[in-house]
């Protein structure tokens, strides 16, 4: 989620046009962004295409996250 959301802040997108983008409503960005939501693999597939990112760099990046938690 927090990968999510560094990717559509440095965009400068907000959720509800993330959500647009992704097909989606806010709310669920929005607990995603959280934590409180996991996200399937097509919303992960939507929120690549919404944010132009390279899939293996939101992995890359979510791996390093995870490691700098434990």
């Amino acid at each position: 989620g927090l990968v999510i959301r560094a990717a559509r802040m440095s965009r400068g997108l907000t959720q509800k046009q993330l959500a647009h983008r992704a097909g989606m409503e806010q709310p669920i960005v929005s607990r995603i962004e959280c934590g409180d939501r996991r996200c399937s693999v097509l919303e992960l597939a939507a929120f690549v295409d919404a944010l132009r990112i390279d899939p293996v760099e939101l992995f890359r990046c979510a791996v390093s996250e995870s490691k700098a938690r434990f």
